[in-house]
């Protein structure tokens, strides 16, 4: 059975003399590693490196073929308003395959579009055509004041009241479930909505 490698480090290789052969001569041990069949392998001195002192008060530099090891998170491919409301569709498809229930999924075919309509009228902040985190999170706060914007909520000045804070909590589910979606069938490595907080459902909103 093969071993398995990390995608963050070299893969391991069973001679011991191709790994030693990538690191600085200063950093080689004094006498060669060798495994002894049967035993422990022997004890090994390792040569280090002294750093020189330096009273400038300055750092001393760094030691050739020192790597960074860590790595920073790649951000997430956020989708386009096209792949959104393809996904959208087939999310939906899949929902009412399962056998959830018309009322859920009404609710889900409402909220896409809403979510729509929020990306073509709405002039919010990260206004880009992605829907990415920063998009989502606006999404959420408009879905929490956007009674106070003239016209009201969607457009609709009927609705000038603020809604609760369990029917935003759904929007973010919502939200949730779809990008768990998304990933689940290989469209996305990560969902954006693991970085978008779950909004309080527990406490009232204070009309203003």
């Amino acid at each position: 059975m093969p071993e398995k490698t990390s995608s963050r480090s070299p893969a391991f290789h069973n001679s011991v003399s191709e790994n030693l052969a990538d690191l600085p001569a200063e950093c080689l041990p004094a006498s060669p590693l060798r495994l002894v069949p049967g035993g422990a392998a022997p004890p090994v001195q390792f040569q280090i490196p002294k750093l020189k002192s330096s009273r400038s008060g300055r750092t001393p530099a760094a030691e050739p073929g020192r790597q960074r090891v860590r790595q920073p998170i790649a951000e997430e491919d956020p989708l386009t308003l096209l792949e959104l409301r393809q996904y959208w569709g087939d999310w939906l498809h899949d929902c009412h395959g399962k056998g959830h229930s018309p009322r859920t999924t009404e609710f889900r075919a409402d909220q896409l579009t809403r979510l729509l309509w929020f990306f073509a009228n709405v002039d919010y902040e990260g206004k880009i055509g992605l829907c990415d985190v920063k998009a989502l999170r606006e999404f959420l706060s408009y879905v929490r004041h956007g009674h106070l914007q003239p016209g009201g909520r969607w457009g609709n000045p009927r609705m000038i009241k603020a809604v609760r804070p369990l029917t935003i909590n759904r929007y973010w589910r919502e939200l949730k479930a779809f990008y768990s979606w998304v990933v689940k069938d290989s469209y996305l490595a990560r969902s954006p909505m693991t970085r978008v907080e779950q909004p309080e459902k527990d406490k009232e909103l204070i009309a203003s």
